[in-house]
């Protein structure tokens, strides 16, 4: 019974950030960070290697059965947003769980979900840095055993590394997160 009243809570929490409205509070560019994240091609990459682009950045982990699928759906719906308008936005998912989600887990996970190699970016950072970007964007995460019970966030920064649009949830047009680049 116990895990029946957990799951209607995680649904109904879920649910509820469907109608969640937006907020835009990050202060200075992502790019001024020096933070160094492993790719899931194994690379070392920064945030300002997209520098000139459109770059939407938001967290996931690979284990995560009901927010992080309903992100990659609405995320695949803004890529298409952005392909309408005729531009290309770069995506960063940042692995809520660096320590299980290594660079082959991200990997199968982004073949297994179809995501295109060019402008979908993995990345997996540890634990500290973790947190930091976390604190930076304003998610709350908290682990509960096998789960992480996260806020659903979806950013998108301009060229030059600046918040340009913040969702919360999934309730919103999927063109409003088209940027300049």
């Amino acid at each position: 019974m116990r895990n029946r009243w957990a799951w209607a809570g995680l649904v109904a929490a879920t649910f509820a950030l469907l109608a969640a409205p937006a907020s835009l509070a990050i202060e200075g560019s992502l790019f001024e960070h020096a933070w160094q994240w492993q790719d899931d091609r194994g690379e070392t990459v920064a945030f300002s290697r997209w520098r000139g682009e459109p770059l939407v950045v938001t967290v996931v982990y690979t284990t995560c059965k009901v927010r992080c699928p309903m992100t990659l759906n609405k995320l695949r719906k803004v890529e298409k947003a952005f392909t309408a308008k005729g531009m290309v936005a770069q995506f960063a998912l940042v692995t809520l769980d660096p320590a299980h989600d290594t660079q082959e887990k991200l990997k199968a996970y982004k073949k297994s979900r179809h995501l295109a190699d060019e402008n979908w970016h993995l990345l997996n950072g540890g634990q500290a840095q973790t947190k930091e970007l976390l604190a930076f964007l304003g998610i709350k995460a908290l682990e509960d055993g096998s789960h992480i019970d996260h806020d659903t966030k979806i950013f998108v920064f301009d060229r030059e590394g600046k918040a340009a649009r913040s969702f919360e949830g999934w309730n919103f047009e999927d063109d409003k997160a088209v940027v300049a680049p």
